[in-house]
């Protein structure tokens, strides 16, 4: 449809984490699941990894079909669940309807089945629906959803409250951090990760980070890699003349962190294509 076209070229593929997607989209239908006298189980494995999807469509991609569900398998059970697969994200849903309960409308059932199969291809997910109604009622459904790919930040940083600090920010974002508090192994560790990005404390003990700056500019190895100097000292003129791609000023926020290794892996990936 037009509005399906329009959805494909103009909605951007988002970041996004799918126990938020699946909240939003099961508090819209709370009122159906009281109706319907339906329970909903969702079990999520730790540590999925970011959807990268076009938001407003798998959300409505869900709500179609946890209503086909409810349609198959009333006054049912409901279950959710989701791992990490090779491919993305794999997320199954089952519902088993309670017994003696009749199956509804299967016109509405091939509606909302019909709506989250055009919307799942348009973050470049895929379903599969077994919804023939065998004699318990159930409904069966896979998705395949994916992942953002991640993105590697290698942290150089001799103070261990820093560190955890990074990590912190740096939770259910796209980014993932490494790091060393021993600027020794510094270039080792760069030169065999090749992390997307560097983040790089000046003020290193028995070291010199400056030094260390240089080194990573001048190594075959990792002369490509964006370092990003974070420190104490208000020396951005002198860092970027080093060849550091980005400066910032200690203490750092969440949010001006994530904007700088947001600026700086985007201009990564794009000259590694």
């Amino acid at each position: 449809s037009d509005e399906l076209d329009w959805l494909k070229e103009t909605v951007p593929l988002e970041p996004v984490a799918l126990a938020d997607v699946l909240s939003r989209a099961l508090d819209t239908l709370a009122p159906l699941v009281e109706s319907s006298g339906a329970t909903i189980d969702v079990r999520m494995s730790p540590g999925l990894p970011l959807l990268s999807v076009q938001v407003p469509s798998l959300r409505q991609a869900l709500v179609s079909l946890v209503s086909a569900a409810l349609h198959c398998a009333p006054v049912g059970c409901l279950s959710i669940a989701a791992h990490e697969s090779p491919n993305g994200v794999n997320v199954s849903l089952r519902a088993t309807a309670a017994w003696g309960a009749t199956r509804q409308n299967s016109s509405e059932v091939a509606d909302h089945l019909s709506i989250a199969s055009q919307l799942v291809p348009l973050s470049g997910g895929s379903l599969e629906v077994d919804a023939a109604a065998p004699p318990d009622g159930s409904f069966r459904a896979t998705l395949l959803l994916p992942a953002v790919a991640p993105i590697t930040v290698l942290a150089i940083d001799d103070n261990a409250d820093t560190v955890r600090l990074l990590h912190r920010y740096l939770t259910d974002t796209r980014f993932h951090l490494v790091s060393t508090c021993d600027p020794r192994e510094a270039l080792s560790m760069a030169e065999s990760l090749l992390p997307h990005v560097v983040l790089l404390d000046v003020m290193l003990p028995d070291h010199d980070g400056w030094e260390l700056l240089e080194q990573l500019r001048e190594h075959p190895a990792t002369a490509r890699i964006p370092v990003i100097v974070c420190t104490i000292l208000p020396q951005e003129r002198l860092a970027r003349l080093l060849g550091a791609a980005d400066f910032l000023q200690k203490p750092v926020s969440r949010a001006v962190l994530l904007s700088a290794l947001e600026r700086q892996a985007d201009q990564s990936l794009t000259e590694s294509r």
